[in-house]
């Protein structure tokens, strides 16, 4: 972690990485909890997917952690073996570089 992302993350995120789909009902599947430090916004904008679809984003996370689009993620540390009913999939991420120290690059997390 770099020293500015230790300054300015300060908040916790847990995600569950999506691992896959169920083989009958195409449900999503999703591996352990994982926590990591971030900052957030909560806001409604209008974005757009990797496939190019317009959804409407309700929260950015900022992190270093490249969060799997599919996971599920809330804003507290939780060790629940499954997502909660109030986690929110992760729709886009967008990844930019360590400018300062290059460290570790920063993710812009967007449900």
């Amino acid at each position: 972690m770099s020293s500015l992302s230790e300054w300015s993350l300060t908040h916790t995120a847990t995600y569950w990485p999506i691992t896959g789909r169920g083989e009958w009902d195409g449900l999503p599947t999703f591996g352990g909890p994982v926590s990591v430090p971030c900052d957030y916004k909560d806001d409604a904008r209008i974005k757009m997917d990797a496939l190019g679809n317009e959804f409407l984003s309700r929260m950015t996370i900022y992190t270093e952690a490249d969060i799997p689009i599919g996971s599920r993620v809330v804003l507290r540390e939780e060790a629940l073996p499954a997502p909660p009913d109030d986690a929110q999939e992760v729709r886009a991420v967008i990844r930019y570089a360590d400018t300062f120290e290059g460290l570790a690059d920063d993710f812009e997390v967007l449900t």
